[in-house]
């Protein structure tokens, strides 16, 4: 990725967007509506997944000169090599779900957006590395998620952007938010836990007890010597020093699985930003396309 100046890139996790629509579509149990299926088909989350992502794009507020749609690979990652449990607490996802987002995928493409979708690498670690090098190269980042284990990457130039708020995440909204710097993000996640990704945290251990242990001192200090926790006022105390005095080691280990700054996916060298300049949309294919689906554009 060849460096600009003063231009943007805008890394959306369309992850995010897919699941929003769908499950907010069986909230509403769209799918028992007529025209839900076509051709015995599911379509009912389509056209709101598309919604969504493009109004994330409208609603950002800047306009951006590369925009780079990722999704999930179908595989599994190497998180559930080493975690088996890892977002045991989801659901899998079924057959509906996975034709209706492989449609969303077609049709982003022929709107005229990047997509990249890596076999085998989780999206986050992929929007991670792409933002990361984007930053240093000096471009101006936005990720579009509703995860917020991307604030813990929030610096100059990077923020996120949540669609679903309608809000950009800084280090200034990150603080007021959580009481938090977003460098110190993966430490809090840690100790509270991540419930849809199974990340199991500190027992009694909730959002105002974790900033306060975190006020003064890392993560890596407390389990390094939990006598410092004698000097923090905090409720559980009993629970919460035992539990870190005793599973110090399965904490650094939570802790590295939603670590997004390390580099667990080298950018591809065909990966270049001029890919990244949205294309004109094909506006007979994505017709063809929608009517195959019995949907209008």
């Amino acid at each position: 990725m060849p460096g600009f100046t003063e231009k943007s890139i805008l890394l959306m996790d369309i992850n995010s967007h897919i699941h929003r629509a769908y499950h907010g579509a069986l909230r509403q149990e769209l799918e028992k509506r007529p025209g839900a299926y076509h051709n015995g088909k599911p379509v009912y989350a389509i056209k709101e997944a598309l919604r969504l992502i493009e109004n994330d794009i409208r609603y950002l507020g800047v306009s951006v000169d590369y925009i780079a749609c990722i999704l999930d690979s179908e595989a599994k990652n190497f998180r559930y090599d080493i975690y088996p449990e890892y977002k045991a607490n989801r659901p899998p996802s079924d057959a509906e779900f996975n034709f209706m987002r492989n449609c969303i995928f077609k049709l982003l493409f022929l709107k005229g957006y990047f997509l990249l979708r890596e076999d085998g690498v989780e999206a986050d670690d992929v929007i991670a590395a792409m933002a990361l090098q984007a930053q240093a190269i000096g471009l101006n980042v936005y990720i579009s998620t509703g995860d917020k284990d991307f604030y813990q990457l929030i610096g100059r130039g990077l923020s996120v952007y949540n669609g679903k708020l309608r809000k950009h995440f800084t280090a200034e909204t990150v603080k007021e938010k959580f009481n938090i710097e977003p460098h110190q993000m993966l430490d809090y996640l840690t100790l509270c836990g991540d419930e849809p990704d199974n990340i199991i945290g500190v027992p009694k251990c909730g959002a105002k007890t974790a900033a306060a242990l975190l006020a003064n001192h890392t993560l890596d200090q407390l389990l390094d010597d939990p006598t410092l926790l004698e000097g923090i006022k905090f409720t559980n105390r009993p629970v919460i020093t035992d539990y870190i005095r005793e599973q110090a080691e399965s904490l650094r280990f939570m802790r590295d699985l939603m670590d997004l700054r390390k580099p667990h996916w080298p950018i591809r060298d065909d990966i270049a930003l001029v890919s990244m300049i949205k294309r004109a949309p094909d506006t007979e294919a994505i017709n063809r396309a929608f009517a195959t689906l019995g949907l209008r554009p």
